[in-house]
């Protein structure tokens, strides 16, 4: 029998920096039958990389990595930091600051807040 409840909504807000290295490792690691030059593994690298992606979804940081990816495949060579960061000044966050101020208002009324 179907319930004929509300299904609650969780409200899931924007990677912290921890996450973000998270996420930068998971999306790197996805792609190591392609080319990923080994300084990009190490923790300092993937924390400055970041601190700049600040703001950004977990989308977005796959996005900014899958563009990577394709520069580094087009050229014959590996997925670098500079490519990253290039595709970060280039890749506008998918949620701007009112977005996300909306987004927050909204759980706390209607959903729960992760």
């Amino acid at each position: 029998m179907k319930s004929l409840g509300c299904t609650p909504v969780l409200y899931v807000g924007l990677p912290n920096l921890d996450e973000r290295i998270d996420l930068l490792r998971v999306f790197l690691r996805k792609r190591m039958n392609a080319c990923v030059d080994s300084n990009l593994n190490e923790d300092k690298n993937l924390h400055q990389l970041a601190s700049k992606l600040k703001g950004y979804s977990g989308a977005d940081i796959e996005q900014i990595i899958d563009d990577a990816a394709l520069e580094a495949f087009n050229q014959r060579g590996c997925i670098t930091c500079k490519m990253i960061e290039e595709k970060i000044k280039s890749c506008p966050r998918s949620v701007d600051e009112e977005q996300l101020r909306k987004y927050k208002e909204w759980g706390k009324k209607y959903g729960n807040i992760a």
